[in-house]
């Protein structure tokens, strides 16, 4: 089996789908403005790769520990209406083309299980690694439950899912826009970075990396 990683985040999606969850949390007013203030703070230290992912995910889920399943399940499926309209074509070209040619794509994402693994579902992946959310009545925690799937938490998810699954990194793809990334594409036979940060692109220059600027 062949594998082509796929990160979500500025790859595949138009964007970030914790920052879009956000916005439609202060829409839905469930969420005040200082919500993306707070979060703009936070992906500072996520573009400079010194995030504390478990604080982050307290913060990003307190919102929603005031809400019901039902409740939660109604937005999400209102969000996704809008997540639908973000979709990369070039990106959805390449997942096909993967598809094509027998190999087998994997969704990989450090953002909530609660947010991936729906989108995963819509987009067809066989498989999908992200941080787990740990969730209570239906609802998220806050909590990250095992490793999160962010810098070298990617790679460790990504053995644990090869040897659940017996599958090699022979010949594998893996396709990123973030300096985040750097751990897990370069177990990959054959790196991608996608319209990549300054930091990526810089690293991807000067290892010779594929760069796909959309």
């Amino acid at each position: 089996m062949t594998i082509a990683i796929f990160d979500l985040d500025n790859t595949i999606l138009e964007g970030d789908i914790e920052w879009l969850w956000g916005e439609y949390l202060i829409q839905k007013k469930v969420a005040g403005p200082e919500f993306l203030q707070n979060m703009m703070y936070y992906f500072q230290l996520y573009q400079s790769g010194t995030l504390e992912i478990r604080d982050y995910q307290r913060f990003f889920h307190r919102p929603l520990t005031r809400l019901d399943s039902t409740t939660l399940q109604r937005m999400l499926a209102d969000f996704f209406k809008t997540v639908e309209k973000l979709w990369r074509p070039a990106m959805l070209e390449r997942i096909q083309w993967h598809i094509d040619q027998g190999h087998t794509p994997v969704l990989v994402s450090a953002s909530s299980s609660f947010l991936v693994e729906p989108v995963s579902k819509k987009l067809g992946f066989p498989y999908t690694i992200c941080s787990q959310s740990e969730m209570l009545d239906g609802v998220p925690t806050g909590e990250i439950t095992g490793i999160p799937a962010y810098q070298e938490g990617k790679v460790q998810n990504l053995l644990i899912w090869q040897l659940d699954h017996d599958v090699s990194l022979d010949g594998s793809w893996a396709y990123s826009d973030s300096l985040n990334d750097i751990p897990i594409m370069e177990k990959a036979d054959h790196p991608v970075a996608v319209t990549p940060d300054p930091a990526l692109r810089k690293y991807a220059a000067l290892k010779g990396w594929r760069i796909m600027d959309l």
